[in-house]
């Protein structure tokens, strides 16, 4: 079943397999406990045997373009403003690729039409919910001591 949410610590996809699958840009460690933390929540599922990502049951194409468009500011991947509405300009390729998701049906267009016709908490607040709680998390700890001792003479 997609839908089901995970509640182990144990890697689901290791570095090397994500690495193997991820676009470029998408196969760094943060990208990929970003992945991990939506598979847990139960709104990406992955498929191991076929080492693929794809939206969970019940997560609409809406949400999906959504949660890539929240990710991609999240990871660093927005390619900067845009000069009429001062938005951000997301980076949809390596999701697009990632999902399978080509120019004959990009999620970019599929989030635009929506926006234009859909109450936002149509199909955001699960997404919103997901990213609060990312935020809310600390940051990962990394090892940054030094070596203060000193020889005496």
């Amino acid at each position: 079943m997609k839908t089901q949410r995970l509640e182990t610590d144990a890697p689901l996809i290791t570095a090397e397999i994500w690495r193997r699958f991820a676009p470029p840009s998408l196969s760094t460690d943060k990208a990929r406990r970003l992945f991990e933390k939506a598979i847990r929540a139960g709104l990406i599922y992955y498929d191991e045997e076929f080492e693929i990502v794809l939206p969970a049951d019940g997560i609409t194409k809406a949400q999906l373009a959504y949660w890539c468009k929240k990710a991609s500011t999240y990871l660093g991947l927005d390619k900067g403003r845009m000069q009429q509405t001062d938005k951000r300009r997301t980076g949809w390729a390596p999701f697009e690729a990632l999902f399978g998701y080509g120019p004959r049906r990009p999620l970019r267009s599929t989030l635009h039409n929506i926006e234009e016709s859909t109450a936002p908490e149509d199909y955001t607040g699960e997404i919103d919910a997901f990213f609060e709680a990312l935020d809310a998390e600390p940051a990962p700890c990394t090892n940054t001591s030094t070596n203060t001792s000193t020889k005496s003479k």
